[in-house]
């Protein structure tokens, strides 16, 4: 439970940074899905489901890596 925890405080932190620093990059509907999925990790945090915590980490980190991709694809 720690260690998914940790897991997410580390992504919530990574994600916030990336809205702040590149949110103007990223298309509205991808910013917003991003957004939605980052306030339940937020959420799921809060609980003691290990299996909630870790699926909600993989969705948001698969939104992000996508962001990532879009940003990187539109800069070549």
């Amino acid at each position: 439970l720690i260690e998914a925890k940790n897991t997410a405080d580390t992504l919530v932190y990574t994600v916030d940074k990336t809205l702040r620093d590149a949110g103007d990059k990223i298309a509205e509907d991808v910013k917003k899905d991003i957004t939605e999925k980052l306030e339940a990790l937020k959420k799921a945090k809060e609980s003691d489901s290990v299996e909630e915590i870790k699926r909600v980490t993989e969705d948001l980190s698969q939104a992000i890596q996508k962001a990532g991709a879009a940003m990187y694809k539109d800069k070549s």
